[in-house]
């Protein structure tokens, strides 16, 4: 801004300068004018009237004395209106002077010869001055658009960061939990002998045949849970082999499947894992398959037990 209002300056004085001459060329000019139309008018008498010629040029010059004061009024006002005026006002006011009168072309190729060179410099370092501050102004934005650009990267990536770490806690939260979970239906690591380990084995691997590590899982809690429970007898194999007149509890030993399947790896681990105190059985004491149960069956479950869970193909419930 400082090197445009320096040139600005600079551009100003020159125009005053080439007002100023201007008028002055105009008024000189006018005033020769005048003399010469006087010399001519006054030629018959010119031999007999030489003082008269003497006292014309006088005259002459006395009028163009007189035009001093009023040069150095219109150079002022002259300053005044460059100062308020803008730059392409005061050209279109200077072509429009240099137009105007009897001997304009002359004014204008004077000015033309002896300001021409100036203008032209002044504009060329116009340009130069214009040119320098747009690249300025580009290259400032630029350097603004590169920060923003920053900014934002630094923004999503401290985002992204507060997001995995905000993942990672909910993970450990959850993990916490199972942990808290597991250890709150963990009991006591239980004790069994040899036979009733294999009779435990035998009886989840004929009810729970086609479940899941925690279906049989689930099931060999239901026997641990009788073993536990005073209603019931205190060992895993009085458990399942227990009979109320000719009725079984377990529906493997009715139709002897008890006897003919094979224990897979998946039941012992089941069981394994129920002896170390592994419980999400919620204290159930009874399961059933539903569809394969007949119904009085599943109606004495009903009106009598309540109803715990599903999961499998059993239906799991305690006493009410």
């Amino acid at each position: 801004m400082l090197k445009i209002h320096s040139f600005l300056g600079r551009i100003k004085e020159v125009i005053k300068r080439a007002f100023l001459d201007s008028y002055k060329s105009c008024v000189m000019i006018t005033a020769y004018t005048l003399v010469a139309i006087i010399i001519i008018l006054s030629s018959d008498n010119l031999y007999g009237k030489g003082n008269q010629v003497v006292e014309a040029y006088a005259k002459v010059d006395s009028d163009i004395n007189t035009f001093s004061p009023v040069e150095e009024e219109t150079a002022n006002e002259a300053q005044i209106q460059a100062d308020e005026l803008d730059l392409n006002v005061q050209l279109e006011k200077l072509n429009q002077n240099s137009s105007v009168g009897l001997f304009g072309s002359v004014i204008t190729n004077g000015l033309t010869t002896t300001y021409g060179a100036d203008i032209n410099t002044a504009r060329q370092n116009m340009k130069e001055d214009m040119l320098e501050t747009t690249t300025e102004l580009i290259q400032a934005q630029s350097e603004k658009r590169e920060k923003e650009a920053k900014l934002r990267l630094k923004e999503e990536k401290d985002k992204e960061e507060a997001i995995k770490i905000a993942r990672e806690a909910k993970q450990k939260k959850e993990q916490a939990k199972v942990m808290a979970l597991s250890t709150k239906t963990r009991k006591s690591v239980i004790h069994l002998s040899a036979s009733d380990k294999q009779v435990l084995q035998r009886i989840v691997e004929a009810e729970a045949t086609g479940e899941d590590i925690k279906g049989k899982m689930l099931v060999a809690n239901v026997i641990l849970n009788r073993v536990a429970n005073d209603r019931f007898p205190d060992t895993v194999q009085k458990v399942v082999f227990q009979r109320n007149g000719s009725t079984v509890q377990f529906s493997p030993i009715k139709d002897g499947r008890y006897w003919s399947v094979s224990v897979s790896k998946a039941t012992v681990t089941a069981v394994n894992r129920v002896l170390s105190g592994e419980d999400e059985s919620q204290g159930a004491l009874f399961f059933s398959a539903r569809s394969r149960a007949d119904k009085s069956s599943m109606s004495w479950f009903d009106r009598n037990l309540r109803w715990l869970f599903k999961y499998g193909g059993h239906e799991f419930y305690k006493f009410r």
